[in-house]
């Protein structure tokens, strides 16, 4: 996990109600996968299982703030079962 000061820097020029979205949405993946590694990637922040191989193969999802709205993405989506 990114020390809070890191990702309040990446995310200043954001306005409040999406960072207040991306901080939860955070939150949810960090209650979710514990073990999970975050890096900020570009223009995002993204999430992935350290013990594998990096962000991109081991990647589980990331966080994106762009056109006026918090986008989040499934590195493996389409891999994902369905639980119903």
């Amino acid at each position: 996990m990114l020390p809070y000061h890191t990702v309040n820097l990446f995310l200043r020029c954001a306005p409040d109600e999406l960072r207040e979205i991306t901080l939860e949405i955070r939150n949810i993946v960090f209650s979710v996968v514990p073990d999970v590694q975050e890096e900020i990637s570009g223009k995002r922040l993204v999430y992935f299982r350290g013990q594998a191989s990096g962000p991109v193969k081991a990647g589980t999802c990331g966080i994106q703030i762009r056109a006026g709205a918090v986008q989040a993405h499934f590195t493996h989506g389409a891999f994902i079962a369905d639980p119903h």
